[in-house]
């Protein structure tokens, strides 16, 4: 049904139809997702409502403690960088002379002639490189780093490709020094890099974040049947609220005795 609705917006606002198509299908997969885990809940949990707030639960720590655990988890993990920076030496500049008097047209020197002073510091940035990959598990970043990215002269265009661009570069290790030389051109001493450049040698995320959740997924199936068999070695129902007894020859969900306690015709034999 919104079919129609999907066509009429992509075709009014100059969307790329290979977005729409790609975010849907994502869309389709991580439904799918969410169901199965929300299956398994309801396979090993005997109250449906516990269940139900245990999917909420994983689906809640897959979107808001993968930022949480990718925050925390960039800031505990540090590294030094060296910072070196070279300036004009404004203490060696005669009375009367000003940065902006310096072009040769006065008695004043020009800042060729200027020493120049470097300084150097030692500070500590976070490793957000050996963590992105927690972040990748969220199904926001997954759907927006599925989506082929648009960029308009090198920067993002839309929401996915922000997205998109922010957990690439996390990617990236910090330099482990870093330079700035004030008595240059500006032109020799800055080097800027636009968005899209910066992407270089940076992979995809999202298949691993499909990864990581099918991984999450499957490892719930060894203890979901570890916990049936344990529950019915204990002698009760794993498919009952109650704690009635099972047969030492349980082979089916069914109850093992009536509500009245009568026994079946099986035990009656």
């Amino acid at each position: 049904m919104a079919a129609p609705f999907l066509v009429v917006a992509t075709a009014a606002g100059g969307l790329n139809p290979g977005v729409i198509l790609a975010s849907l299908g994502i869309l389709v997969l991580e439904v799918g997702i969410v169901a199965a885990i929300g299956v398994g809940f309801s396979a090993v949990v005997a109250r449906p409502i516990f269940s139900v707030a245990s999917t909420y639960l994983v689906i809640a720590a897959l979107s808001i403690g993968t930022l949480i655990a990718f925050g925390l988890g960039g800031l505990a993990v540090r590294s030094e960088q060296v910072s070196i920076s070279r300036d004009f030496d404004w203490n060696a500049l005669p009375e009367g002379c000003a940065p902006g008097t310096l072009d040769g047209s006065s008695d004043c020197p020009t800042y060729d002639e200027l020493p120049c002073i470097e300084n150097r510091y030692t500070t500590e940035v976070p490793r957000f490189d050996r963590v992105w990959w927690v972040l990748a598990a969220n199904p926001f970043v997954i759907l927006a780093d599925a989506t082929p990215p648009t960029y308009v002269d090198g920067y993002p265009r839309d929401l996915f490709s922000q997205i998109a661009f922010s957990v690439r570069v996390a990617q990236k290790s910090p330099e482990t020094e870093t330079r700035f030389d004030g008595c240059v051109a500006p032109d020799a001493s800055w080097s800027s890099e636009t968005p899209e450049e910066q992407l270089d040698g940076t992979v995809p995320s999202w298949f691993v974040g499909l990864l990581v959740q099918d991984a999450d997924r499957v490892s719930g199936l060894p203890v979901q049947g570890d916990g049936l068999a344990g529950r019915c070695r204990e002698g009760n129902d794993p498919f009952s609220s109650t704690p009635e007894r099972c047969s030492p020859t349980y082979a089916s969900p069914r109850r093992c005795a009536s509500p009245r306690g009568e026994r079946s015709p099986r035990q009656r034999g």
